[in-house]
């Protein structure tokens, strides 16, 4: 197998490695392994064109970048497109579609565990056809996204910093949703402070990610209006991976869901992948089973005891 990895050089874990080492590492461990990698290490703004590229080589098997969330789903977005298989170092702040995948957060075991893997076809999901991996949100958790923006960070430190203020200014938002909710024949008016549909049904006792990368399904969360503190406790309970526990989080699966939001109003974000976007009144989701190709470590170097089972 001929692999493309391209390494953003600014993301939080990569700025910590001596790149020249990491580099030499990363080919001694495909090499060992009987496949070639051509690496790119390259700056944020050069991160779009080297993926593309990388995308469109002919002589490629495997795209894999070295990045967060959103570089994820970016490389994730290409791979599919161009009929190429998905390969993910973490390099982010939370890495939670890495954490489905079973690779570990250290970027040596990372490099170690992805020379070792096997090649499965994962879910994708889509709204309104645009593709996705990990989350599409509205509510609080795109609202903790601009807050945050409006600061400065340049590690993953100061970056969890100025998450943690996002927060607190996020709490005393009292913006609510009024949803129509379709799914099948079945229909339901909500109003919510949040509204998550999730590539897979998210694992319980743990962040909130999917354990299984092909159960073909969404997973719907949602939680009617919340005051400030309950929303706080809901944020406790996302990040100590007691979610599940939460009493004011609702939750389902499905194949495909219709939402229409009924108060839309132009310009509200919405959040996909952890990136903001612009949030449109009507709006389909479906889950697109077995859509991508994907590298998950073989045991024992995938971290997802749940793999085992793909």
């Amino acid at each position: 197998m001929h692999v493309v990895a391209v390494i953003n050089k600014d993301a939080g874990s990569v700025k910590a490695l001596d790149l020249e080492d990491f580099d030499n590492y990363l080919k001694q461990q495909f090499s060992s392994n009987h496949h070639t990698i051509d690496i790119q290490t390259v700056s944020s703004q050069n991160l779009v064109k080297s993926l593309e590229a990388g995308a469109s080589n002919p002589n490629a098997d495997a795209l894999i970048a070295c990045g967060g969330d959103g570089t994820a789903s970016l490389t994730a977005r290409l791979a599919y497109k161009n009929e190429k298989i998905f390969g993910l170092l973490p390099a982010g702040t939370m890495n939670l579609f890495a954490r489905t995948l079973g690779m570990p957060i250290d970027l040596y075991d990372a490099a170690k565990a992805l020379a070792n893997s096997k090649v499965i076809n994962s879910d994708l999901a889509s709204i309104n056809d645009e593709i996705y991996i990990h989350q599409f949100s509205i509510g609080l958790q795109p609202a903790l996204i601009e807050k945050r923006e409006e600061g400065n960070y340049n590690s993953k430190i100061t970056k969890a910093l100025s998450g943690i203020g996002a927060t607190i200014a996020s709490l005393s938002d009292e913006d609510n949703y009024q949803l129509k909710m379709e799914i099948g024949n079945e229909v339901a008016i909500h109003e919510v402070s949040l509204l998550t549909a999730s590539n897979n049904p998210y694992g319980k006792d743990h962040l909130p990610y999917a354990d299984k990368l092909n159960a073909h399904q969404l997973g719907v969360y949602w939680a009617s209006s919340l005051t400030g503190i309950e929303k706080a406790s809901l944020v406790v309970d996302i990040l100590s991976g007691n979610w599940n526990a939460n009493a004011d989080l609702k939750h389902t699966s499905c194949e495909t869901i219709k939402i229409t939001i009924q108060n839309w109003t132009s310009g509200i974000s919405a959040s996909l992948d952890g990136e903001l976007i612009k949030l449109e009144k009507e709006l389909i989701l479906k889950s697109l089973p077995g859509a991508l190709k994907v590298l998950v470590p073989k045991p024992p170097y995938s971290t997802n005891s749940h793999m085992e089972d793909a």
